[in-house]
């Protein structure tokens, strides 16, 4: 049985805009939503970066209750709140007929660690008797994927996927190839994230992965430049409802793109370092396209993993040439983190909406904060200037801390 996946209903939560139109309007114009952070650079604790992209005035509500608010952590109001708005932007209802066959998938690295933490100091400060009853539920990773099905009647696959900044992405594919074998009809995929809090942002500024040029503010994020010194953290939820073809026929629904590829590859390099000749990225993007039954020639652009992480652009750079040849030096490749910074297990999600959307518009968005190219990174990065081309295949790459290599295709819709 050769079952067709389509993209029919997108769902960013994001710093740079939590509905379709300004997410993707922030993305083609580089509207940087990175900033100082008052948390972290007034801290007492002397943090080396200030910089990251909150959601800000965030509020679940009213898609879910004040109740459900004080129960749910952060990174859970999220993810649900990215699922409401795709599921809206898909004209999907779930009802008793179909509820068996949809589900969700999900990534994250990190879930609602925030939550456990919390307790840690609760326990020392309080007392074991004073500790949040909820907290258990809240910060595991599948806290998410959970809530959602329960909250939506979802009685399909539930699944969480965490795989570092790859979870995402690896989610999506996990699901387009659940759909394909047959194990569900819809599902809700993607991946969320919420870092900026003490205990992930000093966690990740101790290990000197992130920039410190916090003089420079928004143009921080600065993708497959010479002068990049680590990524931005970010938070966020990147939704999308994957759904099998004939299913989305039969209720008319707007198909935004088609899925057609993914592979997944390791390193096995070293234990969180990357191998810096993308060897196993260039596996990941080869199985994708033997999946996908193209070329390389084929693909039109390739929305990139590009962190601006000085070990990591240059693997992604290096594995395209690994594959594309000569035809690399043709083909635009660009990174969205450039506005957005690094939001972990959500950038999948942010990817596959911004992929389908260029796909949809003909537009490329911009690798903005682009001065002066790496010597070692010398492919057409769409720099600073979104680009209008008609687009009929878009890859994307997202790759995890420890050698993790994820890559999806999706083509225009026919």
């Amino acid at each position: 049985m050769n079952r067709r996946v389509v993209v029919t209903g997108l769902g960013p939560v994001s710093p740079n805009g939590s509905d379709r139109e300004t997410f993707w309007t922030s993305l083609i114009h580089g509207h940087s939503v990175i900033k100082i952070l008052p948390q972290f650079s007034s801290s007492e604790e002397d943090y080396r970066t200030h910089l990251g992209a909150e959601i800000s005035g965030f509020t679940a509500e009213p898609y879910i209750t004040a109740k459900e608010i004080k129960r749910f952590s952060r990174f859970t109001q999220l993810a649900i709140v990215g699922a409401r708005k795709a599921l809206a932007d898909g004209h999907l209802k779930v009802e008793q007929e179909n509820q068996h066959r949809v589900g969700v998938i999900l990534g994250t690295g990190i879930g609602g660690l925030e939550v456990a933490a919390q307790q840690a100091i609760d326990l020392k400060e309080k007392g074991l008797g004073k500790l949040n009853p909820f907290a258990a539920n809240a910060s595991v990773p599948s806290a998410a994927a959970s809530e959602i099905s329960v909250l939506m009647g979802l009685k399909g696959p539930n699944l969480t996927v965490s795989t570092g900044c790859s979870s995402g992405l690896n989610a999506i594919g996990l699901a387009y190839d659940m759909i394909k074998m047959n194990r569900a009809d819809v599902l809700i995929t993607g991946g969320a994230e919420t870092p900026l809090t003490p205990v992930i942002f000093a966690t990740f500024d101790i290990s000197r992965q992130m920039s410190v040029r916090n003089e420079i503010g928004a143009q921080a994020s600065s993708p497959f430049d010479v002068n990049r010194d680590g990524f931005v953290l970010s938070e966020g939820a990147g939704i999308v409802i994957l759904e099998e073809l004939e299913h989305a026929l039969k209720r008319n629904a707007f198909i935004y793109a088609e899925v057609i590829g993914y592979g997944v590859m390791a390193d096995a390099y070293k234990s969180f370092g990357l191998d810096p000749e993308g060897k196993g990225a260039a596996e990941a993007i080869k199985l994708a396209l033997r999946d996908a039954e193209i070329t390389p020639q084929d693909v039109n652009y390739i929305c990139a993993h590009a962190s601006s992480s000085r070990e990591g652009d240059l693997k992604e750079t290096n594995a395209i040439k690994a594959i594309f040849k000569d035809y690399a030096y043709k083909l635009p490749v660009s990174s969205i983190k450039s506005v957005i910074g690094m939001p972990f297990g959500a950038s999948g999600g942010f990817q596959l909406i911004a992929s389908v959307l260029a796909i949809e518009n003909s537009i490329i968005p911009p690798t903005i904060n682009l001065k002066t190219k790496d010597p070692l990174c010398d492919l057409d990065y769409v720099p600073n200037t979104a680009r209008e081309t008609n687009l009929e295949y878009v890859l994307m790459n997202s790759f995890g801390l420890g050698g993790n290599n994820s890559v999806l295709v999706v083509k225009k819709y026919s």
